[in-house]
């Protein structure tokens, strides 16, 4: 995630993707909430601790960034398979070891053949 240096916002046209951690998956019972079946409304809580690893405090480039699907089917003829997705730009706060993700055991670099 590639940050602007005069608004600090995040700038995606700027944003490479070069590597990822391992996916996880959590139990659904603990986390999503069916409320109305008929208007499609569940509740939604996000997990702490998406991403443990460390952080370059004040980072312009290598900040992880936790992708969050919710994954359902919809009984139709053939199945319809729906997924929503979250993304949550991580950041260096007190109390997360200062370092570069790139450099995490659990990090894979991306590598693009010719």
């Amino acid at each position: 995630m590639a940050f602007d240096r005069i608004t600090g916002e995040p700038n995606f046209a700027a944003t490479t993707i070069i590597g990822s951690f391992p996916a996880g998956v959590i139990d659904t019972s603990t986390y999503v909430t069916v409320t109305d079946t008929a208007a499609g409304i569940v509740a939604i809580t996000v997990p702490g601790g998406l991403y443990a690893g460390s952080i370059i405090p004040d980072a312009r480039k290598h900040n992880p960034i936790t992708i969050v699907g919710v994954t359902w089917t919809v009984p139709a003829s053939p199945p319809q398979i729906q997924t929503h997705r979250w993304a949550f730009i991580m950041s260096y706060e007190p109390g997360v070891n200062p370092g570069d993700p790139v450099l995490d055991n659990d990090y894979s670099a991306i590598a693009i053949g010719a």
